[in-house]
C-alpha cells in the first residue's frame, strides 16, 4: 500500500494476492482521505475489486471464480482535544462461486450483499490516564446472516511505559437463510440452496479478553 499527501487530500492505492494450492486471490483498492482546514475532520472515500479463483483439490470446484466490489465512506471527527469518533459504511457486492467444495451438498447463491456500518468512540480519561474505547457494528447480509457487534475496552497506562486493556465484545448473528440443523442432511432438496456449515447457524458469542503492552523505547 502506497499514500501519498497533498496537504488537503491524501490518495492511497494498494494491491494484494494470495496463492494457495486450490486458491488463488488478487485484490486490489484504492482510497482518498480529504481533511478539514482544522485537520479535526477526515473523509474517507474508497473503492476495492478482488478476483477469486477455486481448484478444490477433491475436484469438486474446478476453475470456479469470483468477483466483488467493496465501496466504503466514513468520517473521523475529533470532538475535542480528549475525544474522537469515526463511522463508516461500507458495501460489498459479489458474484460467483461462494459454496464450500469441502462440505458435502453445500450449495449457496452465487450473488452475496453485504452492507456493514461500524462506529468507534474513544475518550481518554487525563484523571485516569486512560483511554475508554467503544465500538458498535451493524451488519445485513443477503444470505440472511445479519449481525451485531458491541464491544468495550479500557487502555490504561501503568508506570515504566506498560499499558493494560481489557476488553469484552458481545456478537450476535442470524442464520443463513440455507442453513439448517443437524441431523445431517435434514431440509435438503435436490435444486435447492443448501448448507450444514455451523459458522452460518443463529449464534451469539460473549468475549473477555486482556491485552498488555510495554513500551521498549521512546
Amino acid at each position: 500500500k502506497v499514500t501519498k499527501y497533498f496537504g488537503s487530500y491524501a490518495i492511497s492505492v494498494a494491491g494484494a494476492i494470495s496463492s494457495e494450492q486450490d486458491f488463488l486471490s488478487r485484490a486490489g483498492s484504492a482510497t482518498v482521505q480529504l481533511f478539514s482546514d482544522d485537520r479535526n475532520r477526515t473523509w474517507t472515500l474508497g473503492l476495492a475489486g478482488t478476483n477469486d479463483r477455486i481448484n478444490s483439490s477433491n475436484g469438486v470446484a474446478v476453475f470456479e471464480s469470483r468477483n466483488s466490489l467493496d465501496f466504503m465512506v466514513g468520517i473521523t471527527q475529533a470532538l475535542s482535544q480528549n475525544a474522537i469518533v469515526q463511522s463508516n459504511l461500507t458495501y460489498y457486492t459479489g458474484h460467483g462461486y461462494y459454496s464450500d467444495p469441502y462440505k458435502t451438498l453445500d450449495t449457496r447463491p452465487d450473488r452475496r450483499r453485504v452492507t456493514a456500518w461500524l462506529t468507534r468512540y474513544n475518550q481518554y480519561v487525563p484523571a485516569a490516564d486512560a483511554t475508554l474505547k467503544l465500538g458498535y457494528r451493524l451488519l445485513f447480509d443477503s444470505f440472511g446472516t445479519n449481525s451485531n457487534m458491541v464491544e468495550a475496552a479500557w487502555a490504561q497506562a501503568l508506570p515504566y511505559g506498560f499499558t493494560l486493556t481489557p476488553l469484552v465484545r458481545y456478537y450476535t448473528q442470524d442464520a443463513a437463510s440455507f442453513y439448517f440443523n443437524p441431523p445431517f442432511p435434514r431440509g435438503f432438496v435436490e435444486g435447492q440452496y443448501y448448507s450444514a456449515d455451523t459458522r452460518l447457524a443463529a449464534f451469539g458469542a460473549l468475549t473477555g479478553g486482556i491485552t498488555v503492552g510495554k513500551v521498549l523505547w521512546d
